[in-house]
């Protein structure tokens, strides 16, 4: 949903380099170089990306399919 919340559309792009740049946080965080939490963001968008799944609503195309 574009502009929820005052949020602007991004490009789905986004969200990988978003992944890549958490999961190289994390391998900073275990070398000692960083004290930011990667691993918990990480672990914040799969439980997030989760009660998505499990809440969304189904859109007209899926009921058509039943």
């Amino acid at each position: 949903m574009c502009g929820f919340a005052g949020f602007d559309c991004l490009p789905g792009s986004f969200s990988f380099f978003w992944i890549l740049f958490q999961i190289i946080g994390t391998l900073e965080q275990r070398a000692g170089i960083s004290s930011v939490s990667s691993a918990a963001h990480l672990g914040g968008a799969a439980v997030g990306i989760l009660a998505w799944l499990v809440w969304r609503k189904p859109n007209e195309e899926s009921r058509l399919l039943k």
